[in-house]
């Protein structure tokens, strides 16, 4: 490219032409203080490098190749081994929610049982003292709440297992 017909760059001022510098890579008219760089970069994923950057470890320094996959299989060994630990430790953490779910179930149960006797025996009582109407509603109350509880409770937790029923036998 010539001076004369180097096109303009968009952020020169009006009336003055800013032109383009000229590339040539035609070692014959390159000038003597001009240097070319070229630049390479590669980029792994892993432990290891590739093997031809291996092979050129063991040129350099016999032996290192093997090093490096020594370092690279302990390394992996470690990591399986706190995952072992890892997977180990959240067992222990959901056996003890699942024992705690247990007890705290079991506590409500006899809580409720309780209520309920209590409830029921004082229905007992109110019909003994001539309250026939509050004892009988009272007795009815308890059962029909306690009778209700179960059936519902069995209802939520059928359910689910009737939901994958439905959606394994259907077409697709």
């Amino acid at each position: 490219m010539s001076e004369e017909t180097a096109p303009s760059l968009p952020d020169a001022p009006e009336g003055q032409k800013k032109s383009a510098p000229e590339i040539s890579l035609d070692s014959e008219k390159k000038p003597a203080n001009q240097n070319v760089v070229l630049f390479r970069s590669e980029e792994t994923n892993g432990l290891l490098p590739p093997p031809s950057m291996l092979e050129g470890y063991e040129r350099v320094l016999p032996g290192s190749a093997d090093r490096l996959l020594k370092m690279a299989e302990a390394e992996q060994a470690h990591r399986q081994s706190l995952e072992a630990q890892d997977l180990t430790h959240s067992h222990a953490i959901e056996r003890s929610q699942v024992e705690t779910d247990a007890k705290l179930q079991s506590r409500g149960l006899n809580f409720a049982f309780g209520l309920a006797l209590v409830t029921i025996l004082s229905g007992g009582v109110l019909i003994g003292i001539g309250s026939d109407g509050a004892g009988f509603a009272l007795i009815l109350g308890t059962v029909g709440t306690i009778a209700g509880a179960f059936f519902i409770s069995r209802r939520f937790r059928d359910k689910p297992a009737l939901d994958s029923k439905t959606t394994d036998d259907s077409p697709s």
